[in-house]
């Protein structure tokens, strides 16, 4: 869902003049990558209104709490905040391959997804779609 709504679709509903497109994409961008940070701590992300203080002190990716809130909240050039997506998006990959979630090196995040379910022992989950759950 990062690589979808962050890496794909904000840029392409910019490109397409669609800024308010573009905004909804990029706050799908925030809470899925907030959620997967907070997955990648080993705890579920609480209450959206307690998502960003919560951040701050996980001991894994919390530092990109400030990148993920200013995506949301400055008045900044397109390119700046295409520049954050692709900072959170290097910096996730990073974990997954620290973690050998995965091997590739490919900055877009879509086939990483892929290469994590095949390494799902469930046979029920690893046969959903990578968009479900």
């Amino acid at each position: 869902m990062m690589a979808q709504s962050g890496q794909y679709n904000f840029a392409r509903c910019l490109r397409h003049g669609e800024g308010g497109a573009a905004a909804l994409a990029l706050g799908e961008f925030v809470r899925n990558a907030v959620s997967l940070i907070f997955l990648l701590n080993f705890r579920f992300a609480p209450y959206y209104k307690w998502m960003f203080r919560a951040m701050r002190q996980l001991p894994e990716l919390g530092g990109l709490a400030r990148d993920l809130e200013s995506l949301l909240t400055k008045e900044e050039p397109e390119k700046l905040k295409q520049e954050r997506v692709e900072k959170v998006c290097a910096e996730v990959l990073k974990k997954f391959r620290s973690e050998e979630l995965t091997t590739g090196t490919d900055p877009y995040l879509e086939p990483h997804a892929f290469e994590i379910m095949k390494r799902i022992r469930s046979r029920e989950l690893r046969e959903l779609h990578v968009m479900e759950g």
